[in-house]
């Protein structure tokens, strides 16, 4: 099948995806040895958006570096469940409207994105076979949140979040032991989450500065 889209999750990690070919071949090249998974996305026959194929975890080694998978599609399961809230502000206790979701569904590394929809905040995923499921929310200005949720058959799921503003700066100098600045340089920095990892790199000068972080408390390490 020509023009199908196929996604690769690594886990953890940030998605990547491509397109089938003529002859229906895919190729992801430049992988680091990990576990990955791969949904694939076949709009004519699904609208309603799930994957229709789902793949289990594997993993390239050293031993395996390179790794064939051929799916056959099959729709997705799906049941009369849902999962539906609202998106706030912490603070304010008012709606999100521009905030997105990552939807990852019974056990598998593969996603379905979303955005809400409505000035009220409001989001709902349908069609839910019974499960465990990860769900997580962010929007610009605002550190993401992640949730795991269970959903039995038929169950109708309200989980509503509350999302941090990302208001606060860190920010610093950097010189080597002889106390020169030390430019263009990374800093890492960390607050211990899975998905509260970011960096920032030293100008000419050696300063730094990483913006949108949200309140708490966060380890700072050099190099990377």
């Amino acid at each position: 099948a020509d023009g199908i889209t196929v996604n690769l999750y690594p886990v953890p990690g940030v998605p990547t995806s491509t397109t089938t070919n003529a002859l229906g071949e895919y190729s992801f090249d430049g992988l680091t040895l990990g576990d990955y998974s791969i949904s694939i996305y076949e709009q004519a026959t699904n609208p309603g958006g799930h994957p229709v194929y789902l793949s289990g975890t594997f993993t390239l080694s050293e031993a395996t570096p390179d790794m064939a998978v051929d799916p056959a599609l099959e729709p997705w399961p799906t049941g009369t469940g849902s999962i539906s809230g609202v998106v706030t502000d912490s603070a304010t206790h008012d709606p999100i409207p521009t905030a997105s979701y990552n939807f990852f569904g019974n056990s598998q590394a593969a996603s379905v994105n979303g955005f809400v929809d409505d000035p009220a905040g409001t989001y709902s995923i349908g069609d839910l076979p019974p499960g465990d499921f990860s769900i997580s929310v962010g929007a610009l200005g605002y550190i993401s949140q992640s949730a795991d949720v269970s959903v039995e058959d038929g169950e109708a799921v309200v989980h509503n979040v509350a999302l941090v503003a990302a208001n606060a700066t860190i920010s610093g100098h950097v010189e080597d032991g002889d106390g020169n600045d030390v430019p263009y340089e990374t800093v890492n920095i960390s607050d211990g989450t899975p998905m509260g990892h970011y960096s920032a790199v030293t100008d000419v000068n050696g300063d730094y500065s990483k913006d949108m972080l949200g309140a708490g408390t966060y380890t700072v390490s050099m190099g990377g």
